[in-house]
């Protein structure tokens, strides 16, 4: 058994050690994914203790048909969704189930936006962006979900769900442009 393996079984019964350090081993990731669907940094750190809260509090649920981190980061997705819906829709809640082989969506044109901005630069880009369309960049170009399911999870289309992109698209080169 892997030290990875020996931390999920242990946090599984609850031992506080091993859920410290799997909390120091996925920390800055999960707090990453926080601040991208956050437009605020306080907002963000509430999201992200109540994600490892979430964690801990289910790691009898983790199966191993992912990896820890790809579950994990659905909690904290499905957090940051659960949170837009209720400020934003009226309809049933709908979780985001991954593929089971972990996915990164960059296609070339946005790595091209990307290349030589700083990362707590692109981050701040994007925390300019209307709601609905930094969820949807975050989700397909960040965390590599598709139309379908994201239409599923935001209760549109998936033309909708590709508008919104492609409008989030040129809302965010517009600000990275300004930097340049």
């Amino acid at each position: 058994m892997d030290r990875l393996e020996y931390l999920i079984e242990s946090c599984k019964k609850n031992d506080r050690s091993a859920q410290r350090e799997i909390f120091e081993m996925y920390s800055a990731k999960m707090l990453g994914i926080c601040r991208r669907y956050c437009k605020t940094l306080e907002d963000a750190q509430d999201m992200f203790q109540e994600g490892f809260l979430k964690v801990f509090t289910n790691f009898d649920t983790f199966k191993g048909e992912s990896s820890l981190e790809t579950w994990m980061k659905r909690i904290f997705i499905n957090g940051a969704l659960n949170q837009y819906r209720k400020a934003h829709m009226k309809h049933d809640h709908v979780e985001f189930e991954p593929e089971l082989h972990d996915t990164q969506a960059n296609p070339d044109d946005d790595e091209t936006m990307f290349s030589g901005i700083s990362s707590e630069y692109l981050l701040n880009s994007l925390q300019q962006l209307p709601e609905q369309y930094r969820i949807v960049i975050n989700m397909h170009i960040l965390d590599g979900i598709g139309h379908k399911q994201i239409a599923a999870m935001l209760n549109t289309t998936e033309s909708n769900s590709k508008s919104r992109l492609s409008r989030a698209r040129v809302m965010l080169k517009k600000l990275l442009m300004k930097r340049k």
